[in-house]
């Protein structure tokens, strides 16, 4: 058994010592995050919320309140469920029933970028932009809720 003086990386000599490195090293990452502003998810998932607004309001009166209303909502609710999330971390199961939200809003802007390619409001390309960025905020989501502990 090594440690250095600050205890943050322990080391076994037996099998599964890397585990016991990883560990320390991610309680040690977590605590430097004070606040959900600083997860890349958040910043990513924030940016396209606003770009969604700023393109629905290019769409015609009609779709305001239809299809339009529903983009916005979803692509806000991303970072919203993940910020109220956060505030409630201590609770692991808590937190991750938010970011599972955060999944669904995510796989829903997917569907509504769908639409909105089909009934001519976005072209090909910008489609493609938006949902690519959609499946990456997705992925991390993901990825954050299975590897989320309390510590």
């Amino acid at each position: 058994l090594r440690r250095k003086c600050n205890g943050a990386q322990v080391r076994h000599r037996s099998f599964g010592f890397k585990n016991k490195i990883l560990e320390a090293r991610t309680r040690k990452k977590e605590r430097k995050m004070k606040d959900y502003k600083d997860y890349e998810v958040y910043k990513k998932s924030y940016k396209l919320a606003l770009e969604i607004h700023q393109l629905s309001l290019t769409m015609p009166d009609y779709e305001r309140y239809e299809l339009a209303s529903q983009m916005r909502k979803a692509s806000k609710s991303i970072p919203l469920n993940f910020g109220e999330g956060y505030g409630k971390k201590d609770s692991a199961k808590e937190f991750k029933r938010y970011i599972m939200m955060s999944i669904g809003s995510c796989d829903e802007m997917k569907i509504l970028l769908d639409f909105a390619k089909d009934l001519g409001y976005i072209d090909e390309p910008l489609h493609k932009q938006l949902y690519a960025g959609y499946e990456e905020v997705g992925k991390m989501l993901y990825g954050l809720h299975q590897k989320w502990r309390k510590y």
